[in-house]
């Protein structure tokens, strides 16, 4: 990755860290759009699915939903506190976040919204 591609994912990383706390509050429409492309995906029972740029689980969470304890659902996402916040909401419906680098992870279906 060249310089200007490092400085600007750092960049990224930082803006969406000093987000995180109120990212998607309020009315929610990444959850209602995140509720939509899992219905549109047709994600089944069972599936592994990696959602990218996963922000505050607006598709991990219906994601997990549908495919049920035989599926699992990976979350990226570049900013270490969208990640944390998102571990804790997972924690507390009683769910097992995993997050990572997408590099490191394979699946059947891969959605970012």
């Amino acid at each position: 990755m060249s310089n200007d591609q490092e400085a600007r994912k750092a960049q990224t990383k930082t803006l969406f860290n000093m987000l995180s706390s109120d990212y998607d509050s309020g009315a929610g429409c990444f959850a209602h759009f995140g509720r939509r492309l899992v219905d549109v995906a047709a994600i089944n029972a069972g599936a592994s699915v990696l959602d990218i740029a996963s922000g505050r689980g607006a598709v991990l969470f219906p994601a997990a939903e549908r495919v049920g304890a035989g599926g699992e659902v990976v979350a990226v996402d570049i900013a270490d506190a969208m990640a944390q916040a998102t571990s804790e909401e997972a924690a507390r419906r009683g769910l097992t976040a995993r997050f990572g680098d997408a590099n490191h992870f394979s699946s059947d279906l891969v959605y970012s919204l």
